[in-house]
């Protein structure tokens, strides 16, 4: 059904059906639009990511226990894949190739890639799916008593549980930076080797807190990209009309950034301000010497 809600849906293909597809498949897999992003402690551009870009984001933002019970899934597929042949398996066959045809497209196309991998995120439901079966399986276990099938039981409610309670506190208290999550493992690397607040939506905060900390006269300030500027709309009419964007060097009294592209470098020493998330400084606000 997929296909044909494709083509009903996207009337840009009804003219020519086969050739419009080709050509939305080469846009997609080779898109133009190139900006720059911090991926393993270098700055890279889009148009010239290395092929692992989306297995190595996917290891450190998909949570620790969510790939184990992926990990369990896949050798629980693999074994009733070879015990009960292929027509008992198609239907989780499917939802393998979900995951598996996209990662092995942009890796064999060489296509772009922004930011966490994010365009990649519908595959999500198949790797959950699958997460979900080898949970399932670990409750159940392949024996039904003894000690070890309590305590297969055991481990994998505490794994599910630990990962349900942290990931729903952190949903609630991350608000509305969520998508700064970093795994266990991602997160001792994070701030000196990995892309964090991408949108930009700190610059909120961070221009709340200046017009508060400089209540009177004009604010001269400098920020690292475009979304600081787009955020001014959330200030009121007088404190808009108090930000001057200054780019010189040795001009601006203020500087504001989420190190977009780069390694988080301390543009003065006088730290007035910073958004943290799980520990890592995703935004901060430098008061110029």
């Amino acid at each position: 059904m997929y296909p044909v809600a494709v083509y009903i849906f996207f009337p840009t293909l009804w003219h020519d059906p086969l050739s419009k597809f080709i050509k939305t498949l080469v846009l997609y897999s080779h898109h133009p639009y190139d900006v720059t992003t911090f991926f393993m402690g270098e700055t890279i551009h889009s148009l010239k990511t290395p092929w692992y870009y989306i297995p190595v984001w996917m290891a450190i933002i998909i949570p620790l226990g969510w790939w184990i019970f992926f990990f369990a899934g896949i050798t629980f597929l693999a074994l009733a894949f070879i015990k009960e042949r292929i027509h008992s398996s198609i239907p989780w066959l499917i939802i393998t190739l979900w995951i598996v045809i996209p990662i092995a497209a942009v890796v064999l196309l060489h296509s772009n890639h922004y930011e966490d991998g994010r365009h990649l995120f519908f595959i999500m439901p198949a790797f959950l799916l699958i997460g979900t079966f080898g949970m399932q399986k670990l409750f159940l276990m392949f024996f039904t008593t003894g000690i070890g099938s309590r305590v297969t039981r055991f481990i994998s409610t505490g794994i599910f549980l630990i990962t349900a309670v942290y990931a729903t506190v952190f949903l609630v208290t991350a608000h509305p930076y969520q998508y700064a999550y970093f795994n266990a493992i991602g997160r001792k690397y994070a701030m000196d080797y990995f892309e964090k607040d991408y949108w930009g939506l700190s610059y909120r905060n961070a221009l709340e807190f200046l017009v508060k900390y400089v209540p009177e006269g004009n604010i001269n300030v400098n920020w690292k990209v475009d979304p600081c500027e787009w955020n001014l709309i959330w200030l009121s009419d007088h404190d808009q009309e108090r930000i001057h964007i200054v780019r010189e060097q040795g001009e601006f009294d203020y500087y504001i950034t989420n190190y977009r592209s780069e390694r988080p470098v301390d543009a003065s020493d006088k730290k007035i301000y910073e958004i943290k998330v799980q520990g890592i400084t995703i935004m901060a606000v430098y008061k110029m010497n």
